[in-house]
């Protein structure tokens, strides 16, 4: 049977006598049981808006198999059925975590489950109506990279952006978690709704909720690092959250929270955090580290210096080579925050067309990669030749043998790092 984009397909990859699916015959479903891969597959070459439920409980399908379809046919809305036991396996928790919308332990929640297939196929109904959608979120995307770890957000941004999903974005202090989570409202379907910002130093009072008395469709709320809060500020977070809820009980809250504590530490780290999780039930997004993204620090610098020279009007255009060479070893420990700092105070007093390496000044930190290495280096090399001269008295022929090197070369080495016969390994 041949399938097209435009009808509401549920494939199931298990037996129909072992996996029963909640009735959605009144979304006017397509619903087909698949216990063979490559007739799913041969499926997906011809539909691939498509919502495919995976039986793993039965270990009737190997999971790289499944993660390799997921891999190949960007697309699928993947639900994954499992038992309890199963959350412990890493390679199913990672294909979840990276291309799942949802999953359910057995025994299955049949309301909740069907509440999320009919929101999934309102979102490929609304696919099907606007074929540019999907570019279109691409070009909105101000994602700036192309290392596998950017793409890997960038994708997955693209993947959750127009869902309902809470999503939980952690990492490390300065990695752009509020940035991340900005672009994923931004580019959601539901862009034009307002977005509530929630910070430790400014909370909003239950009775702020009469503020949102207009909104008719959907409230996107903004907690910004909620590690920082006390337990006081949780909990009238939470309370809040909870007035909301039942003040618009018809309507769509999604909630976006950032944080230096993974999703896992957060969640049992109190009480409270419980509470607000088992309420709102996130995803997370892991944002990587700046060195984690490798070459995406020079694409990022030239990005805020184009910036710079619009907005302030600044002299200098570009980088010298060596100015690039330096940025791509420094480890960034202050992450995208130090590079947009430090390119930002450079462009705005520098009266060069071009920013050198002297003008960054990143050489002379110890976080710098490249003269860890070359410290590291000197440093074996000193501990080497003054063990040589050591063993042989100090007789340089000697330990030029050894060594397998001349005795000019020794003596090159004396010079290099300030010795002479006579020094130790104690000197």
């Amino acid at each position: 049977m041949l399938h097209m984009n435009h009808f509401n397909n549920i494939f199931i990859l298990g037996k129909k006598n072992e996996l029963k699916i909640p009735d959605v015959n009144y979304l006017k479903c397509n619903v087909e049981y698949y216990s063979d891969l490559r007739a799913l597959e041969k499926q997906f070459q011809i539909c691939t808006k498509v919502i495919c439920i995976v039986d793993l409980s039965r270990d009737h399908f190997s999971i790289q198999s499944i993660t390799r379809l997921a891999k190949k046919w960007y697309g699928i809305r993947w639900l994954v059925i499992l038992n309890q036991s199963q959350t412990k396996n890493l390679k199913i928790s990672k294909f979840i975590y990276e291309y799942c919308i949802d999953y359910f332990t057995l025994p299955i929640p049949y309301k909740y489950m069907e509440l999320m297939i009919k929101h999934q196929i309102g979102c490929i109904s609304l696919s099907n109506k606007e074929n540019n959608t999907e570019s279109e979120t691409n070009s909105d995307s101000h994602i700036i990279g192309n290392s596998q770890a950017t793409l890997k957000i960038k994708n997955l941004i693209s993947r959750i952006s127009d869902t309902d999903l809470n999503v939980f974005f952690s990492g490390d202090s300065g990695v752009g978690k509020v940035f991340f989570a900005l672009e994923t409202f931004k580019i959601a379907q539901t862009k034009h709704n307002q977005l509530i910002h929630i910070k430790h130093d400014s909370l909003m009072d239950k009775n702020d909720i009469n503020h949102f008395a207009d909104i008719k469709e959907s409230i996107d709320i903004l907690i910004h690092d909620i590690d920082k809060f006390e337990n006081q500020q949780l909990n009238e977070v939470y309370n809040f959250l909870s007035n909301l809820t039942e003040q618009y009980s018809n309507s769509k809250i999604r909630l976006f929270v950032t944080s230096k504590q993974d999703l896992s530490s957060f969640k049992f780290s109190n009480i409270l955090n419980e509470r607000l999780y088992n309420l709102f039930r996130f995803i997370e997004i892991k944002v990587p580290t700046l060195t984690a993204r490798g070459q995406d620090s020079l694409l990022l610098a030239e990005y805020f210096l184009a910036k710079f020279k619009e907005k302030y009007n600044a002299i200098p255009s570009s980088f010298t080579e060596q100015a690039k060479k330096n940025m791509a070893l420094y480890l960034w420990p202050g992450n995208v925050r130090e590079l947009y700092e430090k390119v930002k105070s450079v462009s705005i007093t520098s009266s060069k067309n071009s920013i050198d390496a002297h003008d960054l000044n990143l050489s002379e930190s110890s976080s710098n990669l490249g003269a860890c290495l070359k410290q590291a280096k000197d440093d074996l090399e000193k501990w080497i030749l003054c063990s040589a001269m050591e063993r042989h008295n100090g007789k340089i022929m000697s330990a030029a043998r050894e060594l397998g090197v001349s005795r000019a070369t020794i003596y090159r080495l004396f010079q290099k790092h300030n010795l002479n016969q006579d020094t130790s390994l104690d000197s």
